[in-house]
């Protein structure tokens, strides 16, 4: 809150619920959401906007707003790379895992421009150390810690406030 934009995010949050739909069911979660007389929004990177489309959530739930992240991107790019690198190597606790060391294997790497970061951050890995395992949603959480506010990409947060707020004002 005190963001312009956000004004209103600690109102929004005591009347709301946030689930993570662990990227699959979005049909099977808007129907208990639904059920539980809530009014569901689904918030999602772009890489998930061909699963919300053959699921037919536009079709069979044409009330539930979908808000996607635009031009390809991830949640890992509300935050600057160099950020989300720093994160990573604080989460596994190796200083290797800079962006300039990322940069160098991608280039050598030969792998398919559209693949999402994430899964070229997943492959990078695996190509030095078959065994490493990171959790995701810790560095994203260590990212967000450590970035500067005004370095976040905020605009993808606003068009969900809104949202969640049109859906409030038009419950009561």
């Amino acid at each position: 809150s005190g963001v312009e934009g956000f004004e209103q995010v600690d109102r929004m949050f005591a009347l709301s619920h946030l689930l993570d739909g662990h990227g699959a069911s979005f049909e099977y979660w808007c129907r208990v959401a639904k059920s539980q007389g809530c009014k569901p929004i689904i918030f999602l990177d772009n890489d998930r906007e061909r699963q919300v489309r053959q699921q037919r959530i536009p079709e069979k739930h044409p009330d539930v707003p979908l808000i996607i992240l635009e031009d390809h991107s991830e949640f890992e790019d509300v935050v600057p790379i160099e950020i989300y690198f720093q994160a990573l190597a604080v989460e596994l606790e190796n200083q290797d895992l800079t962006k300039e060391n990322f940069d160098t294997w991608v280039n050598d790497a030969k792998l398919p421009e559209s693949m999402a970061f994430s899964k070229k951050v997943d492959r990078w890995l695996q190509s030095l150390d078959g065994n490493i395992r990171y959790d995701k949603p810790d560095v994203m959480k260590r990212a967000i810690e450590i970035v500067e506010l005004e370095d976040v990409n905020k605009e993808p947060f606003v068009k969900l406030v809104h949202a969640i707020l049109s859906l409030l004002r038009n419950a009561h």
